[in-house]
Protein backbone atom coordinates (compact mmCIF):
# COMPACT_ATOMS: atom_id res chain seq x y z
CA UNK A 1 0.00 0.00 0.00
CA UNK A 2 2.83 2.38 0.80
CA UNK A 3 4.29 1.95 -2.67
CA UNK A 4 0.93 2.56 -4.32
CA UNK A 5 0.29 5.74 -2.33
CA UNK A 6 3.82 6.95 -3.08
CA UNK A 7 3.49 6.35 -6.83
CA UNK A 8 0.02 7.90 -6.91
CA UNK A 9 1.31 10.93 -5.03
CA UNK A 10 4.17 11.34 -7.49
CA UNK A 11 1.76 11.05 -10.41
CA UNK A 12 -0.52 13.70 -8.89
CA UNK A 13 2.45 15.98 -8.29
CA UNK A 14 3.62 15.49 -11.87
CA UNK A 15 0.10 16.11 -13.17
CA UNK A 16 -0.13 19.38 -11.27
CA UNK A 17 3.05 20.46 -13.07
CA UNK A 18 1.83 19.38 -16.49
CA UNK A 19 3.89 16.18 -16.72
CA UNK A 20 2.73 12.61 -17.26
CA UNK A 21 4.48 9.71 -15.57
CA UNK A 22 3.86 6.57 -17.57
CA UNK A 23 3.94 3.06 -16.15
CA UNK A 24 7.16 1.18 -16.78
CA UNK A 25 8.18 -2.44 -17.20
CA UNK A 26 8.96 -2.97 -13.50
CA UNK A 27 5.55 -1.68 -12.48
CA UNK A 28 3.91 -4.11 -14.88
CA UNK A 29 6.01 -6.98 -13.50
CA UNK A 30 4.96 -5.97 -9.99
CA UNK A 31 1.32 -6.18 -11.00
CA UNK A 32 1.77 -9.60 -12.63
CA UNK A 33 3.51 -11.02 -9.55
CA UNK A 34 0.87 -9.58 -7.22
CA UNK A 35 -1.90 -11.17 -9.30
CA UNK A 36 -0.10 -14.54 -9.46
CA UNK A 37 0.59 -14.53 -5.71
CA UNK A 38 -2.92 -13.44 -4.73
CA UNK A 39 -4.51 -16.01 -7.06
CA UNK A 40 -2.32 -18.81 -5.72
CA UNK A 41 -3.11 -17.87 -2.12
CA UNK A 42 -6.85 -17.67 -2.80
CA UNK A 43 -6.93 -21.12 -4.39
CA UNK A 44 -4.58 -22.48 -1.72
CA UNK A 45 -6.86 -21.34 1.10
CA UNK A 46 -10.01 -22.37 -0.76
CA UNK A 47 -8.61 -25.88 -1.16
CA UNK A 48 -9.22 -26.53 2.55
CA UNK A 49 -12.96 -26.08 2.00
CA UNK A 50 -14.84 -29.40 1.64
CA UNK A 51 -16.30 -28.33 -1.71
CA UNK A 52 -12.84 -27.64 -3.07
CA UNK A 53 -11.16 -30.86 -1.93
CA UNK A 54 -10.50 -31.79 -5.57
CA UNK A 55 -7.87 -28.99 -5.64
CA UNK A 56 -6.05 -30.16 -2.49
CA UNK A 57 -3.68 -32.63 -4.23
CA UNK A 58 -2.13 -29.74 -6.14
CA UNK A 59 -0.85 -28.21 -2.90
CA UNK A 60 0.52 -31.28 -1.09
CA UNK A 61 4.24 -31.00 -0.43
CA UNK A 62 4.48 -27.41 -1.70
CA UNK A 63 5.15 -25.58 1.55
CA UNK A 64 7.98 -23.59 -0.05
CA UNK A 65 5.83 -22.03 -2.80
CA UNK A 66 4.05 -19.47 -0.60
CA UNK A 67 7.21 -17.94 0.93
CA UNK A 68 8.90 -17.86 -2.48
CA UNK A 69 5.95 -16.15 -4.15
CA UNK A 70 5.64 -13.66 -1.30
CA UNK A 71 9.38 -12.98 -1.39
CA UNK A 72 9.47 -12.38 -5.13
CA UNK A 73 6.40 -10.15 -4.95
CA UNK A 74 7.79 -8.14 -2.03
CA UNK A 75 11.17 -7.70 -3.69
CA UNK A 76 9.73 -6.53 -7.03
CA UNK A 77 7.23 -4.25 -5.28
CA UNK A 78 9.93 -2.50 -3.24
CA UNK A 79 12.34 -2.40 -6.21
CA UNK A 80 9.79 -0.92 -8.59
CA UNK A 81 8.71 1.68 -6.02
CA UNK A 82 12.29 2.72 -5.30
CA UNK A 83 13.11 2.87 -9.02
CA UNK A 84 10.03 4.99 -9.67
CA UNK A 85 10.95 7.46 -6.93
CA UNK A 86 14.58 7.59 -8.05
CA UNK A 87 13.66 8.16 -11.68
CA UNK A 88 11.30 10.98 -10.73
CA UNK A 89 13.26 12.49 -7.84
CA UNK A 90 13.47 15.83 -9.66
CA UNK A 91 9.73 16.29 -9.04
CA UNK A 92 10.18 16.00 -5.30
CA UNK A 93 13.39 18.03 -5.13
CA UNK A 94 12.25 20.95 -7.31
CA UNK A 95 11.00 24.09 -5.61
CA UNK A 96 7.96 24.54 -7.77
Amino acid sequence: LTREFLVTGLRLLASSRGAILAADWLGKQKTVWQIVTASYLLVFHASSDPGMDWVSPIFTGRSVVVPVLLGITLFITVWSGAAYVWRNRSLVLSER
